[in-house]
């Protein structure tokens, strides 16, 4: 649902909604065509085609699954998924 919610202020941008399970969710084909969804379980390897692709990762449900010895692992899965552009332009500001 945060997808549907930042549509409106990013207009311009590709929003891909991650999750294990899309039961719950709108049906793809009422999407807007900037908002698609992917499978993909955190608990499972970072997809190749997602590693440094985005610029902004929304992770806030996901702190009901990550058990607290899976977190370094977590992290650095959703890191992965950054671009590595963004962030250095970031740190050089």
């Amino acid at each position: 649902m945060w997808l549907l919610d930042v549509r409106d202020i990013l207009k311009d941008a590709d929003l891909d909604g991650l999750d294990i399970s899309f039961a719950a969710a709108p049906p793809s084909q009422t999407l807007p065509p900037n908002v698609k969804y992917r499978h993909w379980n955190v608990k499972e390897a970072v997809p190749e085609d997602l590693i440094g692709v985005y610029d902004i990762v929304h992770v806030r449900f996901l702190a009901w699954v990550v058990l607290n010895d899976e977190i370094p692992a977590f992290v650095a899965k959703i890191f992965s998924l950054l671009s590595t552009s963004h962030i250095l332009r970031f740190y050089s500001s």
